[in-house]
């Protein structure tokens, strides 16, 4: 009984991200490796990458390469950025994935392809759940996306559009834009192009 507790409790967890679950959050819900296996052998889950599940009965949802590169992260990161407009409706999603990690959490690992990384913390307050993904808010949205140095009139524009929906506060916003921590460039990490390509090659 405990080993099928276990399993619905792995399987209601990734209903929310289509299906998708990492090995480690298989281990922290009390699945063994052999259980996995067998889970594997059976058809329940397939695997997607290393370390990278889906249990395919579960109805597929959107931005399934975004969960797969979050998942990566154990837990550990937070999507942001442009990836964070998509999410709130605000923006496309961009081909790149922008993820937040604080940096003391940082293992140097070869990131999964077209992945972003920001290094810096973000608060339970500054964050919500989307898309069973855990996301910066609107406000900490912009204000990072002005700190990275977004195209101006482009991210003038998102926050107007933001403004608008009642999503942010206008005053608030501009204030924080005009803070001093929103002034100061961001320490970021992103493969370079030539490792993206043979990547994309061996794809």
């Amino acid at each position: 009984m405990a080993g099928r507790y276990r399993w619905e409790e792995l399987v209601l967890e990734a209903s929310a991200r289509g299906g998708y679950f990492s090995v480690q959050e298989a281990l922290r819900a009390g699945l063994t490796y052999q259980a996995l296996d067998h889970h594997l052998r059976r058809g329940a889950i397939f695997r997607v990458s290393r370390g990278i599940y889906r249990i395919p009965f579960l109805l597929a949802r959107p931005y399934e390469s975004l969960t797969c590169a979050w998942l990566c992260f154990d837990d550990q990161a937070v999507v942001s950025h442009q990836s964070a407009l998509a999410l709130h409706g605000l923006a496309e999603m961009p081909p790149v994935h922008h993820l937040t990690t604080p940096y003391a959490r940082w293992r140097r690992r070869r990131l999964p392809r077209d992945v972003s990384l920001y290094f810096a913390s973000v608060s339970w307050l500054e964050m919500t759940i989307a898309s069973g993904l855990p996301v910066t808010g609107v406000l900490r949205t912009l204000v990072d996306c002005h700190r990275s140095r977004m195209d101006p009139d482009q991210l003038d524009a998102i926050c107007t559009a933001a403004v608008k929906s009642g999503l942010v506060d206008a005053e608030r916003l501009a204030a924080e834009r005009s803070a001093p921590h929103a002034l100061r460039p961001e320490l970021t990490f992103a493969p370079p192009e030539r490792y993206r390509r043979r990547r994309g090659r061996r794809r």
